[in-house]
């Protein structure tokens, strides 16, 4: 009945009487355990909901219990988020006053540093609170690296007066984002749009005078895309910020994504599904014990799980009973599930696990209702994943296709028969029409996902495209000279090999650094309130590496503290994990010896 209820009366679900809900939080063992001791006090005074416990299971997980009539109630606690910020490793020599502006600015939400093998700044609190705040603190970054930040275009000067970036915060509705979508936010109108990717094929029919907007609208799940969000929002948010696209949710659920390059805005619906399709339903005869990123919903007759297919699967091992699990997935996997001769994949599962599976087919696309013994179900849902296809897709310059291929495709068939894929090399307007960010796409299932970065790297070799993408925050991308990139949230995706960006302080003569600065890729840096210089390159130099050695605490008993996680080991000794300690800005304030800076 629960199941029932909450699929298709939503969050406006009201029982008679209390029901028991669990969930995790979305931090799992990134959330620093100065923040964790003051979760139950902080839910408690958000919620006004007296009746809330907070369990630790094991030191890398928190499980959220809340007793209510409302599955709205849950709402206020889906919309609190946590985000990490990496503090440059060159404000060392400010780091006390650092701290204190900091400390100053956000008052709003819970914050830690963790210093570790680099220096994060960690905030915690109500999703707007803390996108404030992870503002502010950027803010705060750029002030003492004299960056230039436009408070009326909320953009970051990188290069020169021509070349600004965009610092959002959120590209799931928030307007400021569309205008780094389409620019005007009257060619786009949110309840009736002006162009839609579905119906409209013909990309050249747009005027001189008109943007062409490309939208979606999906029919998801509520509850399943509240997790989604809860759980994913990060990587949601990386995946829009990359492609440049943004995602508008009305009050009453209805989600539109939207984007004006179609390439882009293809491979941000494609990769959206794949978040979406990879969480299942699951109703069981049994509580499970606790575990992170899944909700849980509890009566005195069901139990009731949302969790992603891995997490599901774990769960139903624990123990042999009835259960039932729903699982989404795309048309094109329900046609991976037959083969040539008409046999059906799907069948053999069936007859391999004794389960009752039942197809549900919609419009975009296709449900399958497990029903059967727990682990049997397991076994049927894992043996699905497994036929899940899966992709790899990058660029090759098209002169080196038809070398790749070979004569009569004599050295493709080679290449898809060693590693049982499938490789398809597509020219310029091929791509752009099926929507690939790559010319090159190899296919395979889930089962020899494992083949697709051999293939890639024997093609890559085969080549002379040697480019891979190189992972840098979005400080560090002040002012470097490449126009290669690509954005994430709060990173910058840098074609320029796997160089690593290091930063150097200088105590040599101006003679000497202007020397290094003759290299148009080394660049001067120089902090606020403190005289020492620094050079940020990607080689190495004569001078001392700045690194997060020069972050180290300063104990009264004089022990040095440098690293800020803690081993952790499971019941079997087997799996080393670690828990991160973290500090409130108050300690570092206080511990740190303001003297020596």
């Amino acid at each position: 009945m629960i199941v029932h209820m909450l699929q298709h009366n939503k969050f406006s679900v009201e029982f008679e009487v209390p029901i028991s809900i669990e969930l995790s939080l979305n931090t799992g063992k990134f959330l620093p355990r100065c923040i964790k001791s003051r979760l139950k006090e902080y839910f408690i005074t958000i919620s006004k909901n007296e009746k809330i416990e907070t369990f630790m299971p094991d030191n890398n997980i928190v499980i959220l219990h809340i007793q209510t009539k409302k599955i709205s109630d849950l709402n206020i606690f889906l919309n609190t988020s946590h985000v990490m910020l990496e503090i440059p490793l060159v404000l060392y020599s400010v780091k006390s006053t650092l701290f204190k502006y900091l400390k100053e600015q956000l008052k709003d939400v819970l914050v830690a540093v963790q210093i570790s093998d680099t220096v994060f700044l960690h905030l915690y609190g109500i999703r707007k609170l803390v996108l404030k705040a992870r503002l502010d603190a950027y803010k705060i970054f750029f002030k003492f690296l004299k960056i230039n930040y436009d408070e009326d275009k909320n953009s970051l000067l990188i290069n020169d007066v021509s070349s600004t970036y965009k610092i959002v915060d959120s590209y799931i509705n928030n307007k400021e984002s569309v205008f780094i979508t389409i620019n005007d936010l009257n060619v786009l109108n949110l309840d009736k749009p002006k162009y839609n990717s579905q119906t409209s094929e013909d990309q050249n029919s747009e005027t001189k005078n008109e943007k062409k907007i490309f939208t979606k609208e999906f029919n998801f799940d509520e509850v399943i895309f509240k997790f989604c969000l809860y759980y994913y929002s990060n990587e949601i948010e990386d995946i829009l910020s990359f492609n440049q696209c943004f995602l508008n949710i009305s009050d009453d659920f209805k989600i539109r994504l939207c984007g004006n390059d179609f390439v882009q805005f293809k491979n941000c619906v494609n990769e959206i599904y794949n978040i979406y399709f990879d969480i299942v339903y699951c109703d069981l005869t049994f509580e499970p014990n606790y575990t992170s990123e899944i909700f849980l919903f509890k009566t005195h007759t069901n139990i009731h799980v949302i969790g992603s297919i891995d997490k599901i699967i774990e769960i139903l091992c624990l123990e042999r009973s009835r259960a039932t699990v729903k699982l989404n997935t795309n048309k094109e996997f329900e046609e991976v599930l037959k083969n040539n001769k008409g046999q059906s994949k799907l069948h053999k599962i069936i007859k391999e696990t004794n389960v009752n599976i039942k197809t549900h087919i919609f419009e975009t696309w296709v449900e399958f209702e497990i029903t059967g013994q727990s682990n049997k179900v397991a076994r049927t849902l894992f043996l699905l994943k497994q036929e899940k296809p899966t992709q790899i897709c990058f660029f090759i310059d098209e002169k080196d296709h038809k070398k790749l291929i070979g004569h009569g495709g004599k050295n493709i068939q080679k290449y898809m028969k060693k590693h049982s894929v499938y490789i398809k090399f597509m020219n310029e307007p091929e791509r752009i029409k099926l929507g690939y960010t790559g010319n090159v796409i190899i296919k395979t299932p889930l089962k020899n996902a494992i083949n697709l970065l051999k293939m890639k790297n024997e093609i890559v070799n085969s080549s002379n495209e040697k480019i891979e993408p190189n992972i840098i925050s979005i400080i560090d991308f002040y002012n470097i000279k490449n126009k290669n990139y690509r954005q994430l949230y709060d990173y910058i995706a840098l074609f320029n090999g796997n160089k690593k960006l290091r930063y150097f302080e200088s105590n040599k003569s101006s003679y000497e650094i202007n020397e290094l600065l003759e290299n148009q890729e080394n660049i001067l840096v120089k902090v606020l309130g403190t005289d020492k210089i620094f050079i940020k390159c990607w080689n190495d130099l004569n001078l001392k590496k700045v690194s997060v050695d020069d972050w180290t605490i300063k104990q009264d008993i004089g022990i040095t503290i440098k690293d800020d996680k803690y081993p952790l080991r499971d019941s079997n000794g087997l799996n080393e994990e670690y828990e991160i300690i973290g500090r409130n800005l108050e300690e570092l304030i206080q511990k740190y010896d303001i003297k020596n800076e």
